[in-house]
């Protein structure tokens, strides 16, 4: 018989931290703590979402690349669900798999995949870097894009830089591909690439680039007129 879940209540979150205090305060051990009171399915009121979401933090290395990335994507998903449903099922505190949408929007029923800097962006069984990109093309899932980094120059200065682009992949290769440098020059691929099958393309460093952050803030202009 599945599951249906339980509705967690202050209690409950006052027996994980009385286990969080008795803990090696790892985050293997805090995953370990939070989930031995709270099962996967059980379901976290939205008023004790943000509580819950401070746990989660504690459930992944601080220290660890792409902490901020992952922290990022559990809030934003969070909480449009508690704004949808009114609680979140505790699984949802999880970083999602490889291959599943980091948010889904049922209301409007779209997809969305989160991005908060660079590094690895594209993943395929293929090879083919040409072939990958028509595969993202292909994809109904969103690109949400929100990174915030600053860059220093003897020109300008340091000068901060706000990221918020929210489009298809396709349209978002359009734009990158009008860029003077041409699109190639926004990727690299992975010194993993290609372990255990899957083939990784990064974003390349926009810190070091003022002319690509530039012209990432032209997006909004650029999407008026395409």
């Amino acid at each position: 018989m599945k599951y249906e879940g339980k509705m967690i209540e202050k209690a409950d979150l006052r027996a994980v931290r009385d286990l969080f205090d008795k803990s090696d305060k790892s985050p293997e051990s805090m995953r370990k703590a939070f989930f031995s009171v709270v099962r996967m399915y059980d379901k976290i009121p939205a008023e004790l979402v943000p509580v819950v979401l401070k746990f989660a933090c504690l459930f992944y290395d601080k220290a660890g690349i792409g902490y901020h990335g992952v922290i990022a994507e559990i809030s934003d998903r969070v909480s449009l669900y508690a704004d949808i449903d009114g609680y979140v099922f505790a699984k949802e505190f999880l970083l999602h798999r490889a291959g599943n949408s980091d948010i889904y929007d049922k209301e409007n029923r779209i997809s969305y995949e989160k991005k908060t800097g660079c590094g690895d962006w594209l993943r395929s069984e293929n090879p083919v870097f040409a072939e990958v990109i028509k595969e993202y093309e292909r994809k109904k899932t969103l690109i949400r894009w929100d990174y915030e980094f600053e860059i220093e120059s003897k020109k300008n200065g340091k000068e901060k830089f706000s990221i918020h682009i929210e489009t298809t992949f396709k349209k978002l290769f359009s734009f990158l591909s009008e860029f003077d440098g041409g699109f190639e020059t926004w990727w690299k691929e992975n010194g993993r690439s290609g372990k255990a099958g899957v083939y990784v393309w990064e974003m390349q460093t926009i810190k070091t680039s003022r002319k690509k952050a530039v012209y990432l803030t032209t997006f909004d202009t650029w999407n008026k007129t395409h």
